[in-house]
């Protein structure tokens, strides 16, 4: 399938100029000695016609060769067409404070684990975006995007590319994204990555800005090291003076205001979110609640930092699937019931704006 829809394959592709009149894809495993879950393509080309390929509907077949569904394969044949360079080129330098980083990985689902949203850089053939308020509602739609739709071996080469207009408009798929992000599973902030105040120089104490909730919503014990994330879904980061913090999270060194190009992007009134989004929030706050009704607890803690005080890690150092406590088991499910809805609200417009063809 690469020959069809990898960008290296596109020098092939202006060569060889045949036009293809159909193909049809198989499932890999249906091969002897071949486990990989992918789709090998047939392709029927026409030689006597010249054609540049772009795009074409093909069919998809199961492993006994019915039919199970027609579906597009697109070409990309400059790294300008690709997702990766949409969020490069909504992300421009800032010299805002970074309140975390967005891994952007190869944009085809045969890369999507390695989407993630940290505090450091990882290593590997990765490029990195840093996430302040300027560019928090793009990195979210970029996550969302890749990860809203399950990976499976039909979609494995599938190409997330530069997207159509609109999206800029849509306020509800903006907000989708974003609680989308703040709660799924590779969103991976963690306050305990973070060196204790007394490591570190008060011009390197961070702090975790990812809190989705006010101390009084979740009972917690003491009030939380930040109120960025609460503060931009109140408005209050989008004004023209922004809220001055004693670490200086949301001031532009230099700069009196948000660059123009961004200015869209940070609100300057409450955010609404439509019912899904609502019903995420709603079951993450549970679990907040839960989390801080136990002893020994992080009051900074994110989502990913709770996760980990209830499944715990094996023996490798590997975060456990499930926890021994049934009441988290029951919280973690209802969150991520109500994230698979929120998914299929995405999911529409992932295509209705060209993010996937």
């Amino acid at each position: 399938m690469k020959i069809v829809q990898s960008l290296s394959f596109s020098d092939f592709r202006k060569i060889y100029r045949a036009k293809l009149e159909i193909f049809f894809t198989v499932p890999a495993n249906t091969f002897d000695n071949v486990k990989g879950k992918f789709r090998i393509g047939f392709f029927i080309w026409n030689s006597e016609k010249e054609e540049h390929f772009k795009y074409k509907k093909g069919y998809f077949l199961d492993r006994n060769g019915k039919l199970k569904y027609i579906k597009g394969v697109f070409a990309i044949d400059d790294i300008k067409e690709f997702l990766n360079y949409w969020i490069k080129e909504v992300s421009l330098p800032s010299k805002e404070e970074s309140i975390g980083i967005l891994a952007c990985s190869t944009p085809d689902y045969q890369h999507n684990n390695e989407i993630n949203i940290s505090l450091k850089k990882g290593k590997g053939h990765i490029s990195f975006i840093d996430i302040n308020r300027q560019n928090i509602i793009p990195a979210s739609i970029y996550l969302a995007c890749r990860l809203c739709i399950n990976a499976d071996e039909d979609n494995d080469r599938d190409p997330f590319i530069y997207p159509k207009d609109g999206w800029q408009e849509d306020k509800d798929f903006q907000t989708n994204c974003l609680a989308y992000t703040l709660f799924h599973g590779q969103n991976r902030i963690s306050a305990s990555q973070y060196l204790s105040n007394e490591e570190k120089t008060p011009a390197e104490t961070l702090y975790n800005h990812w809190i989705p909730f006010r101390e009084e919503e979740v009972g917690a014990p003491t009030l939380f090291a930040s109120h960025f994330m609460t503060d931009f879904m109140a408005g209050k980061l989008g004004q023209k003076e922004a809220p001055t913090q004693e670490h200086n999270l949301f001031t532009l060194a230099g700069e009196e205001n948000p660059k123009q190009e961004y200015s869209s992007f940070v609100p300057k009134e409450p955010l609404q979110f439509t019912p899904q989004a609502q019903a995420v929030f709603e079951a993450g706050k549970a679990l907040w609640q839960y989390y801080f009704s136990q002893p020994k607890v992080n009051v900074n803690a994110s989502l990913y930092d709770i996760r980990e005080y209830f499944q715990g890690r094996n023996e490798k150092g590997k975060m456990n699937n499930k926890s021994t406590d049934e009441r988290y088991n029951t919280l973690i499910g209802n969150l991520r019931e109500a994230l698979g809805v929120l998914a299929q609200e995405i999911e529409v417009q992932v295509y209705a704006y060209g993010f996937l063809l």
